[in-house]
């Protein structure tokens, strides 16, 4: 477990290395389905899904993707089949910020595609399945984005504006994995569940660490790929650490990569908090959420009740 006492110090770690889907380092040249330079790509959003259009049309010639609004394309394989939208606010988001390797993202982000309109029509293997975090918004888009015919996306709630999500985990992507998934894998939801969750615990592993090395008054961090956020799935794993702050933790997760951690019982703390996962987001590729979770025996709790500026980064 990485854990930094200083704010500074791990921001600037973080905005260094921005990492691929499953969480490897990735150079700042992009690599992937031809590299561009940010300089060549339209940040107007009409111009910018054009560009995007364009660049799948020739990655893929035999689907047809057609541009219905700014930031919103269509694909189908030809007239009569099945359609898969695809929605380009979070590319364009972390481009327009100039938070990063913004060709790096869009060659990941195609990839991507790539990969989910080969694995449109497979089940997904049990063993891949796992569990996220995302934000309610997140859930909603994806269930909007769902075929007629494929079923609901897999959630539910975790706390506040957070929920638990089912991803399929491929060597290309990660998508998300419906109720047809689960009937064609003849599991039930609740075992779908049990399934991710085992999956996704034997991933990461316990969380162990040399908590004596911890600031009591600073600002901790947990780093280690992309399914790191899912880390607050097992409650109880934090007890030490909570118990290192005399039963009083709060957490936050404002990318799937990395969650933060700090004291409880120090407001003055608790703000810094809120305000070092505000900054992780805003160079965060896919920013996640600035919630403020507190640790219980029980479960999370949300203490993030403040209505948000327009200045906030839209959680992903």
């Amino acid at each position: 477990m990485r854990v930094g006492p200083v704010v500074a110090a791990f921001l600037v770690g973080i905005a260094a290395c921005t990492p691929d889907e499953r969480g490897r380092p990735r150079t700042a040249d992009g690599g992937g389905s031809g590299a561009v330079t940010r300089e060549e790509v339209p940040l107007e959003p009409a111009a910018f899904t054009a560009h995007m259009a364009g660049r799948f049309a020739a990655l893929r010639p035999d689907v047809v993707f057609t541009v219905r609004a700014p930031l919103e394309i269509e694909a189908a394989r030809g007239p009569g089949t099945e359609t898969m939208s695809i929605n380009l606010h979070r590319p364009w988001s972390f481009c327009s910020r100039g938070a990063g390797d913004c060709a790096g993202s869009l060659d990941r982000f195609t990839d991507g595609l790539q990969a989910a309109l080969q694995q449109d029509a497979v089940p997904p293997l049990a063993a891949n399945l796992r569990s996220v975090v995302r934000t309610q918004a997140v859930v909603a888009e994806a269930r909007s984005r769902i075929v007629n015919g494929r079923g609901d996306v897999l959630a539910e709630p975790l706390a506040g504006p957070l929920w638990v999500v089912l991803v399929e985990d491929s060597p290309r992507t990660v998508r998300y994995v419906t109720t047809q998934d689960a009937e064609a894998l003849r599991l039930s939801r609740e075992a779908m569940f049990a399934r991710a969750r085992a999956n996704t615990r034997a991933l990461l592993g316990p969380l162990d660490g040399d908590f004596s090395q911890i600031d009591r008054k600073g600002i901790g961090m947990v780093r280690g790929g992309f399914f790191v956020s899912s880390r607050v799935l097992f409650v109880e794993d934090w007890r030490p650490l909570a118990e290192f702050f005399d039963g009083s933790l709060v957490v936050a997760m404002p990318e799937p990569g990395s969650v933060l951690f700090a004291r409880g019982d120090n407001p003055q703390l608790v703000a810094e908090l809120e305000r070092a996962a505000v900054e992780v987001m805003r160079s965060a590729e896919r920013p996640l959420a600035p919630t403020i979770l507190r640790w219980s025996p029980a479960g999370w709790q949300s203490i993030d009740s403040r209505p948000r500026g327009p200045s906030s980064v839209p959680p992903g």
